[in-house]
């Protein structure tokens, strides 16, 4: 497989240049509200428009690198063998229906995956009805 040492870089380039775009176009915003102060025209206030509208989508770019930098953790993956067979049946018991036992049972144990989740529910099931 061919190294990608560009990733790190390209990745780091990509979450800073809403960042730069934001400020150039705050910087030449200045320019743009005093041209259409000074002549005002239609051109110069639908060049007014278009600038308020790149600075509100550079922004909400900008708010979204931060929400991605800042996000929640991802949660550490259990294996279903480390999950009791009393926990499953303890869900089985507390719930009405199969889809309420899964989700009982992946509450129980929140890294636990669904597919993991639901072959133990159907495994505890199956041993009862036998």
């Amino acid at each position: 497989m061919r190294s990608m040492w560009w990733h790190g870089a390209a990745s780091k380039l990509e979450a800073g240049a809403p960042f730069v775009m934001l400020a150039l176009w705050l910087y030449l915003g200045g320019q743009f509200v005093n041209v259409v102060v000074m002549t005002p025209s239609a051109w110069n206030w639908f060049s007014l428009g278009l600038w308020v509208f790149v600075v509100i989508g550079t922004s909400w770019q900008c708010v979204n690198v931060i929400r991605r930098r800042v996000g929640t953790p991802a949660l550490p993956v259990v294996a279903p063998d480390t999950v009791s067979t009393a926990d499953v049946e303890a869900a089985i018991a507390s719930t009405p229906n199969r889809v309420s036992a899964i989700r009982a049972v992946r509450e129980r144990h929140p890294g636990l995956g669904l597919k993991a989740a639901v072959d133990l529910v159907d495994a505890a099931l199956d041993a009862r009805n036998e």
